[in-house]
């Protein structure tokens, strides 16, 4: 990676503030921040892993808010999808906009007790100026 420009992001959510959340202002909160796609993954299983997957999603939309907003982009919180391969691993998605400046973004995510952490990476495209 040499010559490389990293940015990090990184985010920390309590799952029972998101819990709180879906609990007063589900549709509107959900319609508001992520895809169908998104809440699809998670509304298969419990109450608990649901509320689990979307304070992750959140986490992860916000870690990657970071470093786009480092570059001097400002996306809409649906320009950001995480998605998921056929292992469960997550991964994210962005416009090509985005693609043209970073051109990778790594995501790490971690669950314990009532907190989910998220951390993203992104590697500016080579020859680009950073912001």
């Amino acid at each position: 990676m040499e010559d490389s420009v990293l940015y990090i992001g990184i985010d920390l959510v309590e799952k029972d503030r998101i819990e709180r959340v879906l609990t007063h202002f589900e549709d509107r909160f959900l319609e508001r921040l992520f895809t169908f796609e998104e809440i699809d993954y998670y509304r298969k299983g419990t109450r608990r892993r649901f509320c689990e997957g979307v304070a992750a999603i959140f986490a992860a939309k916000e870690a990657v808010k970071k470093i786009l907003l480092q570059t001097g982009i400002k996306p809409l919180w649906k320009s950001i999808e995480i998605r998921h391969d056929s292992d469960g691993h997550p991964w994210v998605s962005v416009p090509l906009e985005v693609r043209k400046v970073l051109s990778d973004i790594q995501l790490s995510l971690s669950h314990t007790g009532n907190l989910v952490v998220a951390m993203a990476v992104g590697v500016l495209v080579k020859g680009r100026k950073q912001a």
